[in-house]
């Protein structure tokens, strides 16, 4: 069991979301309204999709959360055994 840097996964929007791209707004344009939609129910304290002692909520069967530092490019480690990805984690403490 081995934990590596895999890569970075970009954030332009503040939010972070961990899904089956499939599920998503298509384009995501922050101009579309149904984008705009999907953005308040993240902020929204009094939604019933969110994560308990969280500030995430589950969207359309995505995980989405704001990114405490904001914009950048955050760091995703994998957990492999032989040779298969089989835990990721993205650190939000510090974009690059």
């Amino acid at each position: 069991m081995t934990e590596r840097l895999l890569g970075h996964v970009g954030v332009d929007s503040g939010i972070i979301a961990i899904g089956d791209p499939c599920y998503l707004v298509a384009g995501g344009s922050p101009r579309d309204p149904e984008w705009q939609e999907v953005v308040a129910q993240i902020f929204d304290a009094h939604n019933p999709q969110r994560i308990e002692g969280t500030p995430a909520v589950e969207v359309e069967a995505t995980v989405m959360t704001p990114t405490p530092g904001g914009d950048g490019l955050y760091p995703v480690y994998g957990e492999l055994i032989d040779g298969q990805i089989v835990s990721l984690r993205i650190d939000l403490r510090n974009p690059n």
